[in-house]
């Protein structure tokens, strides 16, 4: 019998329902034009000014969309915001609003938002005074994402927070590798071109250095990009090849592409010779307070530099590499 209470479900159901489907639309609509602002942004033939600020119109109009279905608790559109605010992205870069989106999307187990929240955490920008990178990490690692397994390994072979387990960090490279994951790659890589728990066996590790740059790990850019520059377990050696496997890290913001593809410039090495850009490079590193990047600037652009942090090591693992959409 279709009773009054009944009746009131279905029409509840169906309520939500629509609700959902509306927020999603919303949100989609803004992931189709945050993958424009993202495609326009790495599209080399534009020139700098043009391409960013193109990009930055689009990602604008994208933040617009994610916000209205945020506003509506569509988790997705929600870590995007958090996305958006933790890179300013189409917004004005704010850590501290990019933690409030992705804390509320990882208390609905949204487990890349509670991965990112953890990051944020454990790199020092935020501070909730609660909770512990190492413990939302492992939560993540547990539930299978495979971008915390790796950062969770990461804390494992540093001691960072947890107790040291080379053997247990090593096991969440692999595991995360053995799925194709960029950054579980290029760790796994680097296990075996160091002998870190694995027989040390550098052919292979090359192999999986040249995966992960392929699969967009600015960290495996550089390194392969390394090899292929000095010709060091790579058929032959290929500086054309290295350079842009330098920009593309250094496309990324990683401080040591940047440097990196400075110095080719610099020196005409596998691109044109331009001086003036390769100290625009430098001075982009060296704002991330890469060493050798101030160096080079003062010797080439002598003036007030950033100052810069010895503790930074030229294939130090970055935990920002992946920025997955989900």
């Amino acid at each position: 019998m279709f009773t009054l209470h009944r009746f009131l479900v279905f029409l509840a159901l169906t309520f939500i329902g629509s609700l959902y489907a509306s927020s999603e639309r919303i949100y989609n609509t803004g992931r189709d034009h945050y993958q424009q602002g993202c495609d326009i942004y790495h599209n080399d033939r534009l020139k700098e000014g043009e391409r960013l600020q193109r990009a930055g119109q689009e990602f604008t109009i994208a933040v617009q969309y994610f916000r209205q279905a945020a506003d509506q608790q569509y988790l997705p559109a929600m870590y995007a915001l958090g996305v958006c605010y933790e890179f300013g992205r189409g917004v004005k870069q704010d850590f501290n609003v990019a933690a409030f989106y992705y804390k509320n999307a990882a208390s609905k187990r949204h487990t890349a938002a509670q991965c990112r929240y953890a990051l944020l955490l454990k790199k020092g920008a935020i501070d909730d005074g609660q909770t512990t990178p190492a413990d939302l990490l492992r939560a993540c690692a547990e539930r299978g994402y495979y971008p915390a397994r790796v950062a969770y390994g990461r804390l494992l072979e540093n001691g960072d927070g947890v107790l040291k387990n080379l053997a247990a960090a090593v096991q969440c490279y692999r595991e995360a590798a053995e799925d194709n994951n960029p950054d579980g790659l290029y760790e796994y890589g680097r296990c075996l071109e160091h002998g870190i728990v694995v027989p040390r066996d550098f052919d292979t590790a090359v192999t999986y250095f040249q995966e992960a740059a392929r699969r967009g790990s600015a960290d495996a850019q550089c390194r392969y990009g390394q090899c292929c520059e000095s010709g060091i377990g790579v058929m032959r050696q290929d500086v054309e090849l290295a350079a842009g496997y330098y920009k593309q890290a250094a496309d990324q913001d990683d401080a040591v592409g940047q440097y990196n593809y400075g110095r080719c410039l610099e020196f005409g090495s596998g691109v044109l010779r331009d001086v003036d850009a390769a100290i625009e490079w430098y001075r982009r590193a060296a704002g991330q307070g890469y060493a050798p990047a101030v160096a080079r600037l003062q010797q080439l652009a002598p003036q007030p530099a950033p100052p810069a942090n010895d503790d930074l090591i030229i294939f130090e693992p970055a935990d920002d590499d992946l920025i997955i959409l989900e």
